[in-house]
This record gives C-alpha cells, sequence and structure tokens, in this order.
C-alpha cells in the first residue's frame, strides 16, 4: 500500500495533502483533487454527532477504487435530525499528472424540513493542486460558488502542515498541525476562528480507526469517529 491513513486530519510528508474523514467531518467540505492519492479499493464509514444538541449526526459510507488508473469514489449520506436534514449520494473523479493533479465531485440531495418542505439539490466541487517538489502542493478548490486555496508543506514522513481559507466565507480559514507517531499511531491538531479539534488514530491494516473531538461556539462540543477498510489483493 503506497499511501497510510495515519490520523485524524493526518498527511504524509511526501503525498501532502492527505485525504482523512475527519477532515470533512469537521470542515465540513472535502477537496475533491485529494482523490488521487488514493492507490486501493476502500470503504470508508462515518458518523459525527454534536453534544448536548440531541439527535443532530452525520453518517458517510464511500466506496473508492482505480479505474484504468482514474481514481473515483461513490457515496451516500445524511446529515440532520427530525426538524431538518440533507440525504444523498455522490460520484467524484480524479485525474493525476506528474506536476498537476485535478479533481471534480457531483452530489444530488435531498432537503427536507419537518414534513412541509422537500427540494432537490445538486452541489457540485472541482479542484486542482500544483507539485513544484516532494512535500508541497498548492491549489485552489471550488465549493457552493466559493473559491478557497489551499497550501499544503510535508517536513520528512513525521509532520505536515495545511493551511486553508475561502473567499466570500468568513470563518472559514484553518490550520491543520498532523504528526505521524509510527506506523500505526497518528495524531493532529486543527485550528480555526473560534474552533479547535483534535485527533487520534491507530492503523492495523486493513483497518484503520479514527476518534477526534472538536469544540466550537456555535455547535458546542461533536464527536467525529471513522472506520476505514482497504481491500487486500
Amino acid at each position: 500500500m503506497k499511501y497510510l491513513w495515519m490520523g485524524l486530519l493526518l498527511c504524509s510528508g511526501y503525498a501532502g495533502a492527505q485525504r482523512d474523514p475527519m477532515l470533512a467531518l469537521f470542515n465540513g467540505k472535502e477537496n475533491p483533487v485529494l482523490l488521487v492519492q488514493e492507490k486501493e479499493p476502500y470503504w470508508d464509514f462515518k458518523v459525527h454527532w454534536w453534544l448536548p444538541v440531541s439527535g443532530t449526526q452525520s453518517l458517510a459510507v464511500n466506496r473508492g477504487g482505480m479505474m484504468r488508473s482514474i481514481p473515483w469514489e461513490l457515496g451516500m449520506f445524511h446529515f440532520g435530525d427530525a426538524l431538518y436534514r440533507e440525504v444523498g449520494s455522490s460520484l467524484g473523479l480524479a485525474y493525476e499528472e506528474s506536476w498537476v493533479d485535478m479533481g471534480a465531485r457531483i452530489q444530488i440531495q435531498q432537503v427536507m424540513v419537518q414534513d412541509e418542505f422537500t427540494k432537490w439539490e445538486w452541489p457540485w466541487a472541482v479542484g486542482m493542486q500544483a507539485k513544484p517538489k516532494k512535500g508541497l502542493r498548492l491549489g485552489w478548490y471550488i465549493y457552493d460558488k466559493k473559491v478557497s486555496p489551499f497550501l499544503s508543506m510535508g517536513f520528512g514522513k513525521k509532520w505536515n502542515i495545511y493551511t486553508e481559507t475561502a473567499f466570500k466565507e468568513r470563518g472559514t480559514g484553518l490550520v491543520l498541525f498532523q504528526y505521524r507517531h509510527t506506523e500505526m499511531l497518528g495524531l493532529s491538531l486543527m485550528m480555526s476562528p473560534g474552533a479547535i479539534a483534535i485527533g487520534i488514530s491507530l492503523n492495523s491494516y486493513p483497518i484503520t480507526w479514527g476518534y477526534g473531538v472538536k469544540n466550537h461556539p456555535y455547535t458546542a462540543f461533536s464527536h467525529g469517529a471513522f472506520v476505514r477498510y482497504e481491500k487486500v489483493d
């Protein structure tokens, strides 16, 4: 396996911003160009819930792989509670070159407010990243018509720093400090305006387990967890 999932929001210093289900859970979005880092078939199961708010949660299941050297991912997700919820599915594709990567994702989702209002939406995202040298990634992605540039810098096999913000949206800037202690143990710290998240993961290939907590002034205390199964040939 070329890439290991080494922790909540954890990145490999060689791969740049390594994909991690917790990044999407705690950040609320995910850069589709990061699909290029998937080299093996996999299943992801994610859950994110808020306390003391009762009944509010996010659930997601993703299946990914390679088709003629093209990384792909199919997903199903749920967000909300009895008052408001979003339910849908997604398809993501990516393309990798020696110096630049590209990715795109399209979703179809149903938004429901109790039993009184329902509508269908088609959110999408596209992204691109340049790779000027090993351990360094520069790029951008667009989601909900917002442009979000990002920078990832790897320092050997242990450390990675990832920064991201978004134009036309306040309070979305974040910094990730990611540390791979051993091949089995990963640690991470994410900071954004008014919020902080910490996490840990254990890799027992082909299964990786992750858990983290986040404190936010609006959503209070929240938990996130994932289980990843990577197919063994």
